[in-house]
């Protein structure tokens, strides 16, 4: 119940859902909202949101410490889920309010096949024009699969065309994943962007270079952190 309270709807993505939403869904921008409040006395308030940390918190506050059964199994699991979603709140009201990026963790679990992503999206500006599109940002996207290994993507976004290179770690699941890029071109065009660049290579070094751009962007030189 706690994840379908705050699942995001895919049929807004042609009305411009966008990332923001979803970081706000996950709870990573609830301090920074609490932040702005106390920083300007007097004003309305802001409306608490409705997100997955806020609705783990309170499972785990109503979950009475006598229960039994698959609630109380799952109690460790959800703390773990908090503490997580916590940390990466931390580094996310950093990364706005200094630099204008935002970064996701993502599980994957598919039939039999366990994963992660991790998604970072840097804006670089706005172009002229009031369009929603007019905004420039580019996207890190990097999978760690038990089946495909590891695959970065590299998108950059200028307005409403696309341009995007994916780094695959074996040539199997180069193949793969370009067999994807015919439907990846359907879908942005479907929510109203043109591919102007779509690519796969093989990299058997994807996964360091991966941690390697991840470590650059997130952390610089190491003092802010």
């Amino acid at each position: 119940a706690a994840l379908r309270s705050v699942m995001v709807d895919l049929g807004r993505v042609g009305e411009g859902l966008s990332v923001r939403d979803f970081v706000r869904a996950l709870g990573l921008l609830t301090e920074s909202d609490l932040k702005k409040v106390l920083e300007r006395p007097g004003e309305k308030p802001l409306p608490l949101p409705v997100n997955l940390k806020s609705c783990l918190m309170r499972v785990l506050r109503e979950t009475a410490p006598e229960s039994s059964g698959m609630t109380r199994e799952w109690m460790p699991a959800l703390e773990r889920a908090v503490r997580a979603i916590e940390n990466l709140q931390v580094l996310n009201v950093h990364l706005q309010e200094n630099e204008g990026k935002l970064f996701l963790q993502v599980p994957l679990l598919f039939d039999g096949f366990t994963g992660k992503a991790d998604i970072l999206v840097r804006r670089e500006g706005k172009s002229p024009g009031t369009d929603k599109r007019s905004e420039s940002f580019r996207v890190l996207f990097a999978l760690a699969m038990d089946a495909l290994g590891g695959v970065m993507a590299q998108a950059h976004f200028n307005g409403n065309a696309v341009s995007c290179s994916v780094h695959c770690e074996s040539a199997d699941a180069a193949s793969f994943v370009a067999g994807l890029l015919p439907t990846l071109k359907d879908g942005l065009a479907r929510a109203g962007y043109r591919a102007a660049d779509l690519g796969v290579r093989i990299d058997s070094g994807v996964r360091e270079t991966a941690q390697d751009r991840f470590r650059q962007e997130l952390h610089g030189d190491g003092l802010a952190l």
